[in-house]
């Protein structure tokens, strides 16, 4: 016997991988077009726009504000895409536990 609820505790974690799959269906078009609208780069090719660009992606580099942003919301989908199922895991692994202890202290077995 648990203590956990886990008929509730499961659909729980269902419901947090539906969200999850969602925000990165969601990210995922988000961030096509961002990278299209990067990509056209409205900015301009002048000085002026010369120097934002130089700010804002820094050039073909890893190393500019938008380039990082981007790479945070990546890994941030990502991590909440797996939430869903590590909670599962985590509820799997609390049921097997309770079930074995359980057993371990169930009268008349000589445990406890």
């Amino acid at each position: 016997m648990t203590r956990l609820d886990p008929e509730s505790a499961t659909a729980a974690a269902r419901k947090l991988t539906g969200v999850g799959i969602a925000l990165d269906t969601a990210w995922k078009e988000v961030r096509a077009e961002i990278d299209r609208l990067n990509g056209a780069q409205p900015w301009g090719k002048d000085d002026a726009g010369k120097a934002f660009d130089e700010n804002y992606s820094k050039g073909n580099s890893d190393a500019g504000p938008a380039k990082q942003a981007l790479k945070a919301g990546d890994e941030l989908v990502a991590k909440m895409k797996e939430l869903g199922p590590l909670v599962q895991s985590a509820i799997n692994g609390t049921v097997s536990s309770d079930e074995f202890t359980g057993k371990l202290f169930k009268p008349g077995s000589g445990s406890a």
